[in-house]
């Protein structure tokens, strides 16, 4: 009699549990949703200003800074919370394979995501943590932390080279490069007449700059 309570007991238990797995699904699907849509509209936001850019550059390319000594910077985009597998380890991974050919420099590194700093405690090389968004209503917060945190190190460092490391939906962990943004952007003359601006043509630059890190 008393076997049998305990299988009742841990076969309760488990049912316990999957009721809570299943309802972590059904969230977690409905945030997938959400921000499948905050992607798609960000996406066009990038792809707007990356058009502006070009259209900028091509009158006013000698506002862009010249390419000289930059301080490296990477921004690792983690998880908050666990249950992801070695989500975060494939990121570490990443970088350490990424900076093995340049294993002289000694680069900053700016970790979003509770779970994922936590893993980089002991690592000097961890500069500024910032805790990751619970929800997609969180992720415009974080996006102004990570701009803030990075401003903070330009202001300290002088001009930064960012490089963001995160999950693709499809292609595993990738890098982009973030700062200095445009310099692929010295395209032909598409218009006969320069943009109209209501700033100087550097100041507008750099205002343009925050928003497409921003976004």
């Amino acid at each position: 009699m008393t076997r049998r309570q305990a299988l009742e007991r841990h076969r309760y238990g488990l049912d316990e549990i999957r009721e809570i797995m299943n309802s972590m699904k059904t969230l977690a699907y409905m945030e997938t949703r959400k921000l499948a849509r905050f992607a798609d509209a960000q996406r066009a936001v990038v792809e707007s200003i990356e058009t502006v850019a070009a259209d900028f550059l091509s009158f006013h390319a000698d506002t862009l800074p010249e390419t000289g000594a930059t301080t490296p910077v990477y921004l690792l985009i983690g998880t908050e919370r666990g249950f992801c597998g070695d989500f975060n380890q494939a990121l570490v991974r990443k970088l350490e394979a990424t900076l093995a050919p340049e294993a002289a420099s000694s680069p900053m590194l700016v970790a979003v995501g509770r779970k994922l700093y936590t893993l980089l405690e002991n690592d000097t090389r961890l500069t500024a943590r910032v805790d990751g968004a619970s929800v997609v209503e969180e992720t415009t917060l974080v996006l102004g932390q990570i701009v803030d945190a990075l401003s903070s190190l330009q202001a300290r460092h002088g001009m930064l080279s960012v490089h963001g490391l995160f999950h693709a939906s499809d292609n595993g962990v990738v890098m982009q490069h973030l700062l200095p943004p445009f310099l692929n952007d010295r395209h032909e003359m598409q218009h006969a007449l320069p943009p109209v601006l209501n700033l100087p043509p550097a100041e507008f630059l750099i205002e343009l700059t925050e928003q497409y890190l921003f976004a």
